[in-house]
């Protein structure tokens, strides 16, 4: 019985002090956080150089966006007129950024092998399968 409530006292007492060096340790990065913080102007002043920078890349490489997305765009607009609405509030159309992403063959050769996933899960679901 004398070791079941050392070894209990032992427990409480480990996890005491852990959690006080836990504490500790988090008051230590908060201040450090704080002091070595750069100003708020410098990171407005980036975003705003990195916006310009964005806008400037999206229209000179406008020339090699891709048919496909083109045509996804097209009949994102032709539903906006015929429906009034918004069309990013359906899950079927949303934003894309296919400009940034065309030089990346591991990305592209990864969402290729989800698709195929994807259509192999959809027609085991029907019942034919490949």
């Amino acid at each position: 019985m004398e070791n079941l409530i050392l070894g209990l006292e032992m427990l409480v007492i480990g996890l005491i002090v852990v959690m006080v060096t836990l504490f500790a340790l988090a008051l230590i990065l908060t201040c450090f956080s704080k002091i070595f913080a750069p100003p708020q102007k410098a990171i407005e002043e980036k975003k705003n150089e990195n916006r310009a920078a964005v806008a400037l890349n999206a229209s000179e490489s406008a020339d090699n966006i891709k048919p496909e997305v083109i045509a996804a765009a097209m009949g994102a607009l032709l539903f906006i007129s015929d429906t009034g609405t918004h069309a990013y509030n359906y899950p079927v159309i949303s934003r894309i950024n296919a400009v940034e992403q065309q030089g990346n063959i591991w990305a592209q050769s990864g969402r290729t092998k989800l698709l195929h996933l994807r259509q192999d899960f959809a027609l085991l679901r029907r019942g034919k399968n490949r």
